[in-house]
């Protein structure tokens, strides 16, 4: 669409629309509210997604919606048809899923200090009792992009994808060599120094809701950043960084009053907004080194 391309947009319009009939048809478990990890017995639908059904389910995946912790972070917002249907799915995640073992039995029990399982409920119970790293940030990414400012699950899922990272230095004391699973007592299984913990960063995209379009800086030279941030503009406020290609900068905001500066590279723009309130003054050119650019919000 940005690009004026009608008929591809149209293509993956239709795309969408297949995939996400398909889904809620084939995945949803509506006796437990949460999409199956995997479907057998399934009878096929049309060429539209409409239509066919799986009469067998198993397993409960904490990383089902890797795409739409994507989607969320490079601004093509809701993937599915039913959006509360995510945030069903985040809950049974949870349920399910957040185990640890206990130190004594070695049997997995409530509470996930080290992250989330990745899978559980399955007949194979290998692979249940470990933690994939880039689940745990994942679920707590989209808690907080589907949580209201200062929600009480904002910091729950805070807590828990900080419990993953840090493992690694209280438990292992080796904070640099972050495997690509551990099991559920905290200690790596498998894959040292492996890049899935970098799912992390999607943790702080949806934390300070930065919506960056890039697109036009080849054309005339200028882009668009706007910030809803998840922490509310109050009497003690907010101070966060946001990261761009080759441009590092923060953003805050306190008594109602917003800031943004830029601490790496340098960034022209038509437009600049928080939590709704445009820069007054039009377009702006953020510097490293120049003072915040600050105004008032309405």
């Amino acid at each position: 669409k940005a690009k004026g391309d009608a008929a591809f947009e149209s293509q993956c319009n239709e795309g969408l629309a297949r995939a996400q009939a398909a889904i809620d048809n084939l995945q949803w478990n509506a006796t437990s509210s949460f999409y199956n990890a995997g479907s057998s017995d399934c009878t096929a639908g049309s060429s539209t997604g409409q239509g066919g059904s799986c009469s067998t389910g198993i397993g409960v995946f904490s990383d089902a919606f890797y795409a739409q912790v994507l989607a969320y972070s490079v601004g093509l917002g809701d993937l599915l048809a039913n959006q509360s249907r995510l945030d069903q799915h985040q809950d049974m995640t949870l349920s399910a899923n957040c185990k640890h073992a206990d130190p004594a039995t070695g049997a997995n029990v409530a509470g996930c200090p080290f992250g989330l399982l990745i899978i559980s409920n399955r007949p194979v119970e290998q692979a249940d009792n470990t933690i994939w790293e880039m689940a745990t940030h994942d679920y707590a990414a989209l808690r907080i992009r589907r949580a209201t400012p200062d929600a009480t699950t904002i910091d729950a899922a805070l807590n828990i994808s900080q419990g993953s990272v840090s493992s690694y230095a209280e438990v292992m004391n080796d904070q640099w060599n972050i495997a690509g699973g551990k099991f559920s007592d905290g200690y790596p299984s498998i894959t040292s120094h492996y890049g899935y913990h970098m799912t992390v960063w999607h943790v702080l995209l949806a934390l300070n809701g930065q919506d960056a379009d890039l697109s036009d800086l080849e054309v005339n030279g200028t882009a668009t950043l706007s910030f809803n941030p998840k922490i509310a503009c109050s009497a003690t406020g907010f101070e966060m960084p946001f990261l761009l290609p080759g441009r590092i900068g923060t953003v805050s905001c306190v008594g109602n009053k917003a800031s943004v500066a830029l601490n790496v590279g340098e960034l022209n723009l038509s437009s600049l907004s928080v939590l709704g309130t445009p820069y007054p003054g039009g377009s702006v050119t953020l510097t490293a080194g120049d003072s915040p650019v600050e105004w008032t919000l309405s």
